[in-house]
């Protein structure tokens, strides 16, 4: 008899959530019935398990869920606002679970069965993750992933993975209970539209594929690396893509570059002028290695109005990327295309673009200190915006020279169901719109604030994390049990549990270093792991600070970023481990070379007390020796 049942909470909320057992219909297959509300028929859900060892990955299983009705007479209603496959198993030594955020900022930490996952806590960034999505448990050991997760084996650098391959039409979570090793898999589907949901691999109109995900045997006890395991995970993702990425995995992969370079926003922000910023490109000398120079938030009248420039740029900035691409520098631009301030002209003339929820009302996607109002989200579908979006793009590569986009605040497109689409299918379908007009004029996309699954495979490179602070914490925004403000501990944290996606989903960005004395508080052993981390785990590492100000040792760590990002195409990750002490969480990041004989161990605490020895806020490497 099987263990496993599905779990139906329904879009009607006068209906409470059903749920049936999933009886064995052979080795490989799972069968429930479910009757449905308003007498909308019968729907029987498969569940089918096949082996992976074929594909060259032992110990692991693709398990889909496919979909049908029966006894409905009318068309059929879409009722369902989270399905639940539960009563899977984790790996029976699992001692901490990642607890993977909603999108790119969130924090996404290791847990043990002794800490609550906090939902986030400061109001005004409410918007930029799960809350109003998802109930946090607000229990010990019971966390949330979302899209994908791992778990550390108890006394081992080894690792269980588990991913979502299917997340074009419903995102996944995965809910894991460390005090029993249970694990249930939700699939967020508010808003679907039955008729919106087949792909060619459903065979038959009532068999609709529904979702699927890689797991590993919880009775397995040889894992592969955590880097073979997310390898062939982003290749199986392709077999299941419903907005089709126009590339192979092999082309995609190809176009991730390790590379550095400059960025306005961590020093000026957006004080930013024509003038600051001809004097931080005069500093940038061919032998400082900086490959691209990226003008941020700041040159724009207002968020929205993307070729309309602030009284600081009387000339524009067609002038200054001449002059960085006099310096042999790519040339980058911020933007935040899915989003607009409330008082920007591009709302005052369009407010038809402006995403509206059910009741017609604007969907507020956030409060911007430094914008000075609420900004809305954009209907990322209306043919009129992408029509507008496409002309900012043309104008920007073509006529002002760039040839590299930060896109960011890419969540709004994701922030609520609508126009018979789901969060995930809306985020999808922007996010490879967005990716098309990049490679249309040979540009590289940076995603940044967007739902992850959206962005694999669809930019170059994502940010993986929060904001780094010019502290360790930023306490002005939020204590720190929140998952969605700046935070360079946060940060540091994702760059670790996220770096598994880089040179598979895309190039991990885990945002800037900071080297300069001034305008800021961290210490120089901070930095110096803000730097090491960044350089060994990630593929794109900016930095803002002036570099003609540099000192031997600024210039010191600034080499050993370009030679940490050459070394780190030489090695593959084994495995990330949090284990918990009294102090806190201790990381452990494994490297190995090919051969999987040596490498190296990065133990890494960023608790403010010593935890093992180790002192706070700081990394140990250690080579691992061939035997």
């Amino acid at each position: 008899m099987s263990h496993l049942f599905i779990e139906a909470t329904f879009e009607n909320a006068k209906h409470f959530s059903r749920a049936a057992r999933f009886r064995q219909k052979n080795h490989h297959e799972f069968e429930a019935h479910l009757e449905l509300p308003d007498s909308n028929g019968l729907a029987t859900f498969t569940l089918r398990k096949e082996n992976l060892a074929p594909l060259g990955l032992r110990a692991y299983h693709q398990w889909t869920l496919r979909f049908k009705v029966m006894g409905n007479s009318g068309p059929f209603i879409w009722p369902f606002r989270w399905l639940r496959v539960c009563g899977f198993k984790l790996h029976q030594n699992a001692e901490t679970a990642l607890a993977n955020g909603y999108q790119c900022w969130s924090e996404s930490p290791m847990l043990d069965k002794t800490q609550v996952l906090k939902p986030e806590s400061f109001p005004e960034r409410e918007v930029f993750g799960d809350s109003g999505i998802y109930s946090y448990s607000g229990i010990a050991g019971h966390f949330h992933s979302w899209s994908f997760t791992f778990t550390t084996l108890e006394g081992t650098a080894h690792n269980a993975f588990y991913g979502a391959l299917d997340e074009d039409l419903f995102s996944t979570v995965f809910e894991m209970d460390l005090t029993d090793q249970t694990l249930d898999i939700g699939l967020e589907c508010e808003g679907a539209d039955y008729s919106r949901i087949r792909t060619p691999q459903d065979s038959g109109e009532e068999n609709i594929l529904l979702g699927a995900w890689m797991m590993a045997d919880p009775q397995n006890t040889f894992l592969p690396p955590l880097s073979a395991a997310q390898a062939l995970w982003m290749k199986l993702i392709r077999n299941f893509e419903r907005t089709a990425r126009k590339q192979t995995h092999e082309e995609f992969t190809a176009q991730i570059k390790p590379v550095t370079g400059y960025t306005s926003w961590y020093n000026r922000y957006n004080n930013i002028s024509e003038e600051n910023l001809l004097a931080d490109l005069g500093g940038i000398q061919p032998a400082t290695g900086y490959g691209i120079f990226q003008i941020d938030d700041g040159y724009q009248a207002a968020v929205g109005d993307w070729l309309k420039f602030s009284p600081q740029f009387p000339n524009g900035l067609k002038s200054i990327f001449e002059k960085a691409k006099a310096k042999g520098l790519e040339r980058g631009i911020w933007c935040a295309p899915f989003i607009a301030l409330e008082h920007s002209a591009l709302v005052k003339a369009h407010p038809e673009w402006v995403l509206k929820d059910k009741t017609g009302q604007p969907v507020v996607c956030g409060n911007h200190p430094l914008w000075g109002g609420l900004f809305f989200a954009l209907d990322t579908e209306n043919a009129e915006l992408r029509k507008h979006l496409s002309e900012v793009f043309r104008t920007y590569f073509q006529e002002w020279g760039c040839s590299f986009l930060k896109a960011d605040f890419l969540y709004a497109s994701a922030r609520i169901p609508a126009g018979t689409l789901t969060r995930a299918q809306r985020a999808a379908r922007a996010h490879q719109f967005l990716y098309d007009e990049c490679r249309k004029h040979r540009a590289k996309l940076l995603s940044c604030g967007a739902t992850l699954s959206s962005a694999y495979g669809r930019c170059h490179y994502s940010r993986i994390g929060p904001d780094v602070c010019e502290t360790w914490e930023n306490s002005e925004m939020g204590a720190e049990s929140s998952r969605e403000k700046v935070s360079t501990r946060a940060t540091l944290i994702n760059t670790m549990t996220r770096s598994g996606l880089n040179g598979n989903c895309f190039g991990n960005d885990p945002d800037v270093v900071i080297l300069r004395d001034s305008n800021q508080q961290l210490t120089r052993e901070q930095r110096n792991l803000l730097a090491t981390l960044n350089s060994r785990l990630g593929s794109l590492v900016f930095c803002s600070d002036p570099v003609q100000d540099f000192s031997d040792w600024q210039r010191n760590e600034f080499k050993l970023i370009d030679e940490n990002l050459s070394a780190s195409k030489q090695l593959t990750l084994a495995a990330v481990c949090g284990r918990s002490d009294p102090s806190g969480v201790m990381y452990q990041v494994v490297l190995k070379n090919s051969e999987a004989a040596d490498g190296v161990q990065l133990q890494v605490n960023l608790n403010e007390k010593s935890v093992q020895g180790l002192p706070p806020q700081s990394l140990i490497s250690r080579n691992i020796v061939r035997q």
